[in-house]
């Protein structure tokens, strides 16, 4: 903790320390605003980040986290602005909300709203009802279902209903199956684990067809902010998530428009973004899924071109001024790891993914080292144990 302290000024509170949370992190690295990051892993990319100050929790996720969170915000003379980057935190934080409403400040639509959105199930209702261009989509719940998917078109995608870690231990993100057969033998091995799967029609088109769209609505629904990208890798390649990504400017008019049109539709306010698929053949956008409370990977690419969504959302919440940002420059964000595992799987060359686009990875900055040097060292390591012998 930070010894019971009162804590005075414009403070930014950041929960979950991934590459994600580093993104925010060096978003709202600002000498008027006081950072505090916090994590139960002191390893993670944003914890290493010199920006901020690092405070280790027990859990993300639960009562036990809202307690130890709930007691955290109590040291602050003002309620700080919350960032939040997980599921499982999420769910809590709304959950509980309750809990800490008064503590801090955060724009969250109504929980059922946000419960429906983070399922599959639930934002393929809502798109339906809508209005939203999306694929056919078919609920899981067991073999008994796959009656239903009999006049789906193949090839299609696998994948759960809901982010969990009791899949994502287990399983991969999603899986591209070419038949029903092959739908049925996957399930065989899934649902008796996790009973919560979705089949979705594939739309035609390569990884350099995803685009998104990030954007965030203050507590009256208002649109303060609106960025769209396209994806150039993924990992794994068709199914997986996001590797390197960058502006997608002659798409971004369409795009806001038919996202922030479903989240007023719906009710949805806060921190948003939809991701899309585009039929090459058609030029029609499909909704795949919503991200919803929470930023993610693509929200640094924003802040890189001249859009600096948190820091948006902070002044909005805040009550300062904001000022219109507009695109300013055409750089792509790499998570250099994946995006290499990447490059090596589809065969596809630098020059036709990144043609006039500058590079700049999620890890290594000159002006904030550490998270890359930390991940280096760790991955030295990796490999010398790997070559020692078993009894060394």
């Amino acid at each position: 903790m930070i010894n019971n302290n009162v804590v005075t000024g414009a403070t930014a509170v950041i929960v979950g320390l991934g590459i994600n949370g580093l993104g925010i992190v060096r978003a709202l690295n600002d000498k008027n605003i006081a950072l505090f990051k916090i994590d139960s892993n002191e390893s993670r990319p944003g914890a290493q980040s010199r920006y901020g100050h690092f405070i280790k929790f027990l859990s993300l996720n639960g009562l036990e986290f809202i307690n130890e969170l709930q007691q955290f915000l109590k040291t602050f003379k003002f309620p700080p602005v919350l960032f939040l980057t997980e599921e499982d935190t999420i769910r809590a934080v709304s959950k509980y909300r309750a809990e800490i409403e008064n503590l801090c400040c955060i724009v969250l639509p109504e929980h059922c709203l946000l419960d429906a959105l983070m399922s599959k199930q639930g934002f393929d209702f809502l798109a339906e009802k809508h209005g939203l261009t999306k694929p056919k989509t078919l609920s899981i719940k067991s073999k008994l279902n796959l009656d239903a998917a009999e006049h789906f078109s193949f090839p299609c995608v696998l994948k759960p209903g809901a982010k969990s870690s009791i899949y994502g231990n287990k399983f991969k993100k999603a899986y591209k199956c070419n038949s029903l057969e092959e739908v049925a033998e996957i399930c065989d091995e899934i649902l008796p684990v996790y009973p919560n799967m979705v089949l979705q029609e594939w739309i035609k088109g390569s990884d350099q067809d995803l685009y998104f769209c990030l954007q965030y609505l203050n507590a009256e629904g208002k649109l303060m902010s609106s960025f769209s990208g396209k994806k150039l890798r993924c990992w794994p390649p068709s199914v997986g998530g996001t590797a390197s990504c960058m502006p997608a400017r002659e798409f971004h008019e369409e795009l806001s428009e038919i996202t922030y049109n479903f989240f007023l539709k719906t009710g949805f306010v806060g921190m948003g973004s939809m991701e899309y698929k585009r039929d090459p053949s058609t030029g029609a956008f499909y909704a795949v899924e919503p991200t919803v409370a929470r930023t993610d990977f693509q929200h640094e690419v924003a802040v890189l071109n001249g859009v600096n969504i948190p820091l948006i959302a902070f002044k909005s919440l805040t009550g300062q001024k904001i000022s219109k940002c507009n695109y300013q420059n055409d750089i792509a964000w790499l998570d250099t790891t994946t995006e290499k595992w990447s490059a090596q799987k589809t065969q596809i060359p630098d020059e036709q993914i990144y043609s006039n686009v500058k590079k700049m990875s999620a890890l290594f900055r000159w002006s904030d080292p550490m998270p890359w040097l930390y991940s280096f060292i760790k991955r030295v390591r990796q490999k010398f144990s790997s070559l020692l012998p078993a009894n060394a």
